[in-house]
């Protein structure tokens, strides 16, 4: 049937050859133009099938009671969501954090409103934070991070400077989506002369008459992390300025998300690293790790030595995943046909 159909097209072709390249110029031009029309992107939108649900409750006495009277409803309630495949939770005792898996191909806003009312229907107890749900993209990620400084202007200033004339212009650019101001200090409002306004004249200081010493520039903190880090973390509601404050947990949260959280490590520098809780170093993926040089993994391994070195604990729990994946596959065994006894045939 095929093969008369395509012999039918070939033998036109051949006969109307004059149309068969006046059809492929056609569709030649069309490409062309099509080709034109396509839309490059740096960081385009690609969604992960996963939503982040995180619940705060700092007047939880126990880890036990915030499973019971938090988590477990909420499991119980993103269960009936169309799509979900997994839940995955960690509760500490004021803490909650849920990874809830869906389909691959689904509308993903569709998803995370479906997530949102589910968790709507939980009665949670008073004081309980309302819950944040984030999905995350890769078009949530900056795209430039820049700083400014002035040798001029005090903090205060340039932070105003920049809020009031720099922001504004940039988020009058097209496709801008989201400008964010970090660092910096504020004045206290108390301080601010409203507008419309003078402010008062300084009064005049008597001159000093001993020589001032020399003001001694702080150390910078070593634990003190990334602004990019730090707004990564912000954005999934979470107030973590130092590496120190870094839990094992949260570590362990970050690989299991996998991907842009991995990459997002590399922010962490050498001191940053140093400063992690020795649990928190053992949990550290080898995507990391491998980029280290052999002195500073050298150093994480000394920290660490306590729980087996840098990414051991990680390393053993993908270990035991993969030797229970393997007894499992190993423990189904083919089912045995009956043996038959043979009957001899009566002689003919």
């Amino acid at each position: 049937m095929f093969t008369a159909l395509f012999d039918r097209i070939t033998r036109a072709s051949v006969r109307y050859h004059w149309v068969t390249v006046a059809v492929a110029l056609v569709v030649s031009i069309i490409g062309l133009f099509a080709l034109t029309d396509l839309n490059l992107e740096l960081l385009p939108r690609i969604e992960f099938p996963q939503t982040v649900v995180i619940v705060q409750w700092p007047d939880s006495e126990s880890s036990e009671q915030f499973a019971e009277e938090i988590t477990i409803p909420l499991e119980e309630a993103m269960r009936g969501v169309e799509g979900v495949v997994n839940i995955e939770s960690t509760t500490s005792q004021s803490f909650s954090f849920l990874i809830v898996r869906n389909d691959f191909g689904l509308n993903q806003d569709a998803i995370v409103e479906d997530i949102r009312a589910a968790a709507d229907t939980v009665d949670f107890p008073a004081g309980v934070e309302a819950p944040q749900i984030l999905n995350f993209s890769l078009s949530d990620l900056p795209v430039v991070i820049a700083s400014v400084s002035s040798p001029d202007l005090t903090l205060p200033e340039l932070k105003a400077l920049v809020e009031t004339e720099l922001r504004p212009q940039l988020e009058g650019i097209s496709d801008i989506s989201r400008v964010t101001v970090s660092g910096g200090q504020e004045l206290p409002q108390d301080l601010v002369a409203p507008a419309g306004e003078e402010e008062p004249a300084p009064a005049p200081t008597a001159e000093p008459t001993a020589v001032p010493t020399p003001t001694v520039e702080p150390t910078p903190d070593p634990a003190q992390l990334p602004d990019a880090f730090v707004q990564g973390l912000s954005a999934a509601g979470l107030n973590i300025t130092r590496a120190d404050e870094i839990t094992p947990e949260l570590m362990q949260q970050l690989v299991n998300f996998g991907g842009p959280a991995i990459q997002s490590l590399a922010l962490l520098t050498p001191d940053n690293l140093r400063a992690l809780p020795p649990e928190t170093i053992a949990w550290l993926p080898p995507e990391l790790l491998g980029t280290l040089d052999a002195d500073l993994l050298a150093e994480l391994d000394a920290q660490a030595a306590e729980f087996g070195g840098a990414g051991a604990l990680l390393a053993a729990e993908v270990a035991a995943a993969e030797a229970a994946a393997a007894e499992a596959a190993a423990g189904e065994t083919a089912t045995e046909l009956p043996q038959v006894e043979p009957v001899a045939l009566p002689d003919s």
